[in-house]
């Protein structure tokens, strides 16, 4: 036999020779270099000194230890058990309990290479001290392993790996607690290769000033299986945090399902990843929930790193300044799966938010996020080539005063959200302030929503707001829609705007658009320079306010502004002074809306307006067909109403047919005033109403054009079907003119400068007392061709009029 073996033989027997007593300490452990150590079931060790140590293994040393082991050590500086020597091992059986009472105590550590401590299941670890260690693993290529249902309880430190290469297990449902300021419950220090896990139902706590529940401090991995549960409680604490390096290193962390993940404190977080390049794994139904002043969800603000999460994630934060899920890190990315819910309360506060070039968080179908609290923004990228993408059916609320459901804010350009099919974007407010519910305040900047989406804007408050569904406000800036929006807005006195120059916002087919409870309204508006709105078929636009405007396309001292809708536009303004579309632009400057076939226009509300055009180089095109409906027999639009109005060098064009009816006291079908222009290919124009004229050519050299076969009627007392006042009116061949009223002129000229041309064929009728066919008047022009069927019926009625000898019938 060698004198190794028989040492350890030795030393064996003599231990396993020790009498055992519940009533009596047994004695410490201290296994010498290449001894063998082992004792029964409930072995009792209890020692009081400072720098103590229970059980120790030295350089290949082994050391077992029965079930239900128990060690108590009173001490600073001390060890409950610990290897000092390289390649030593200790074993514990079931239920062993270590119980430290001192300053800076460490209860299991391994502080030799190669070594190894493992128990079995119901292992408990209490430190009641400062600075202390739980279990520490502070050597190369060693380990620490528990059983099932280890606890660990400490005031600074629950576990710790500091070795490289080396291993913390723990089996399942541990649960480790540390209650300290600046405490690291779960804590993985190593530079290389090493790696903390925990089977299912592991709980991690910690209650204590900028303490940590999971700390990768430099490189390796921590794993959890499925629910795992952390709870972090005070200001500055972080539930999971991996520190940045700037040595290269990376690191991984990864959970299961079920993880839940809580940090509750100013400036706390639930995940928080600074480290370059780095990862964070989440199963299927995770849940962060943080409370606090400026606490966060999720953070990834390494440089690279990459959060992935699984399906019906769940995400809530509450307090001032908060965030559900933050991408800092320039080319960070954040995924989620499907069914991912992010729920905030608090002023100032974002839902999701992209702040780094290149970074994105991309969310999977059936989103659901939402913001409540002033200033508040449920999506937000606020960084150069940033990207925030949610796929569909997404639901996204925004709640209070300015809030926002998505925003594009940053210094440079070309940050983008997208949003899939089907999704519901809501934004409610009910205090008094000047918000956009989607905005692009960035430069080339694009928001992209795909088809079916449903935008309802509420105010409920009792004050006039300011504030749009859609607005593009920086230069460049583009929201691109799909098919089928809906957009309902309450309260609030804007649909979608265009003020950033070379901005655009762009609508798929059978856009329904409408704005209720409010005035001033802008259904679409587009005022920056070059800026640009693009509608497809089938749009309805439909505003109820007084003093409003469906379609505005045009601004003070900007050019190239246009819009151009698809077939069968419908656009609806009910509110006094209020016009379906209007564009101008002044000083020389241009403004252009076209609108395809069969387009129809309705006004209705006293002194509104179907159609304006006003400033040189403003022009109005409807390609094919337009019918423009101002008022209704019923309810006439009194006081001032237009069909179409042209002014100040504008033109408003109609291809095709244009059908126009005017119901309201001293309103017009048409007027072109000041060099205005309108020229219509064919008409059927008729004004219903007292004083009401049909066309009207009107001072300082307005201009119609009305082609052949066309029909104007008015009827009324002091109607008038065809007039000009110093203006200048054509009808082409075959025209229809007619007037029914008392006093009431088919075709009337009024004053100097003022011309009416009517081509062959004409059929000109009035009928009424004092009615006349044709009345030319102080000076002006009337011009009838060939062919002409002249007629007048009524008391004192008149075919032609002729009021001065200096007025001129042909």
């Amino acid at each position: 036999m060698s004198r190794q073996k028989y040492l350890q033989m030795v030393v064996t027997l003599a231990v396993l020779s020790m009498p055992f007593s519940a009533n009596a300490a047994d004695a410490p452990i201290n296994a010498g270099a290449g001894t063998t150590v082992t004792v029964g079931d409930n072995y009792e060790i209890e020692m009081t000194g400072n720098g103590s140590t229970a059980v120790a293994a030295a350089q290949n040393a082994n050391v077992t230890l029965g079930n239900d082991a128990k060690i108590t050590v009173d001490g600073d500086s001390a060890y409950g058990v610990q290897t000092n020597g390289e390649n030593s091992k200790i074993e514990f059986g079931d239920g062993a309990g270590i119980e430290m009472t001192g300053n800076a105590a460490v209860g299991v550590e391994t502080s030799a290479d190669n070594s190894h401590i493992k128990f079995g299941e119901s292992a408990e670890i209490v430190l009641q001290g400062d600075y202390n260690y739980g279990a520490s693993v502070w050597s190369e290529n060693s380990s620490i392993e528990f059983g099932a249902d280890a606890k660990i309880t400490a005031v600074s430190n629950a576990v710790r790996v500091g070795g490289n290469d080396s291993q913390a297990i723990f089996g399942a449902d541990a649960i480790l607690t540390t209650s300290g300021d600046n405490a690291y419950t779960v804590h993985l220090g190593a530079a290389s290769g090493s790696s903390i896990t925990f089977d299912n139902g592991a709980v991690i706590n910690s209650d204590g000033h900028a303490s940590i529940g999971v700390f990768i401090e430099r490189s390796g991995e921590v794993s959890f299986k499925d629910q795992a549960e952390i709870k972090v409680t005070g200001d500055f604490a972080y539930g999971v945090y991996l520190q940045n390096q700037y040595d290269g290193n990376v690191s991984k962390i990864t959970f299961g399902d079920g993880a839940q993940i809580e940090a509750h404190g100013y400036n706390a977080d639930g995940i928080h990843v600074e480290a370059e390049n780095s990862t964070a794994e989440f199963g299927d139904d995770t849940v962060v929930i943080v409370s606090g002043e400026d606490s966060t969800g999720v953070s990834f603000g390494g440089a690279g790193s990459k959060g992935v999460f699984g399906n019906n994630t769940y995400i809530e934060a509450s307090g001032e300044y908060s965030e559900g899920v933050y991408a800092g890190g320039e080319g960070s990315s954040i995924e989620f799966g499907s069914n991912a819910s992010v729920v905030i309360t608090g002023n100032d506060s974002y839902g999701a938010r992209v702040y780094a070039a290149d970074a994105v968080i991309n969310f999977g179908d059936d989103a659901v996020i939402s913001v409540s609290g002033e200033d508040a923004k449920a999506l937000c990228v606020s960084a150069d080539d940033a990207l925030i993408k949610v796929g569909n059916n997404a639901q996204i609320t925004a709640e209070g005063m300015n809030a926002q459901a998505l925003l594009l804010w940053a210094d440079g350009n070309s940050g983008k959200i997208e949003i899939g099919d089907n999704a519901t974007i809501t934004g409610n407010a009910d205090t008094d302030y000047q918000s956009n519910l989607i905005q692009v305040m960035s430069e080339n900047g694009v928001i992209e929503i795909g088809d079916d989406v449903k935008i309802n804007y509420n105010y409920t408050g009792t004050d006039e707001v300011i504030g749009s569904a859609l607005s593009v406000t920086d230069a460049g800036g583009k929201i691109v829609i799909g098919n089928g929006a809906v957009i309902r807005v309450d309260g609030f006195d804007g649909g979608a705007e265009i003020i950033g120059d070379g901005g655009e916002i762009s609508f798929g087919d059978n856009l329904d658009l409408s704005i209720v409870n409010t005035s001033y309204a802008n259904g679409l508006r587009v005022a920056g320079e070059d800026a640009r709105l693009v509608v497809g078929d089938n749009a309805k636009i439909h505003i109820n306010g007084s003093d409003s405007d469906g379609v505005l396309v045009g601004a003070s001292g900007y050019d190239g502004m246009s819009a151009a809708f698809g077939k069968n536009a419908q656009i609806i303004v009910e509110g006094d002074s209020s016009n379906a579309v209007r564009a101008e632009a002044w000083d020389g400057k241009g403004a252009k809306v076209e609108f395809g076939a069969d387009a129809q226009i309705i006004a209705k509300g006293d002194a509104v307006m179907g159609v304006s055009a006003g400033g040189e180089n403003t022009i109005i095109d409807f390609t094919e067909n337009v019918n423009v409906t101002i008022g209704t027999e019923t309810v006439p639009s009194n006081n001032g109403s237009w069909g179409i109005e042209a002014s100040s060098g504008a033109t408003v064009n109609v291809d095709g047919l244009a059908q126009i009816n005017i119901f309201g006291e001293d309103s017009m079908g048409l007027q072109a005033v000041s060099t205005g222009k309108i020229i219509l290919e064919r008409a059927i124009i008729k004004a219903v109403g007292n004083n009401t004229t049909a066309v009207l050519g009107d001072e300082n050299g307005g201009e119609i054009y009305i082609g052949g076969n066309s029909i104007v009627e008015a009827e009324g007392e002091g109607a008038k079907a065809l007039s000009a006042t110093a203006g200048y009116v054509e009808m082409g061949a075959d025209a229809l003119i007619s007037a029914v009223g008392k006093g009431a002129n088919a075709v009337r000229g009024n004053y100097a400068d003022a011309e009416i041309k009517i081509g062959e064929s004409a059929l000109i009728e009035a009928q009424g007392e004092n009615a006349a066919g044709v009345y030319a008047w102080w000076g002006a022009v009337i011009d009838v061709a060939d062919n002409a069927v002249i007629s007048a019926d009524g008391k004192n009625s008149r075919g032609v009029v002729a009021h001065k000898r200096r007025d001129y019938f042909r």
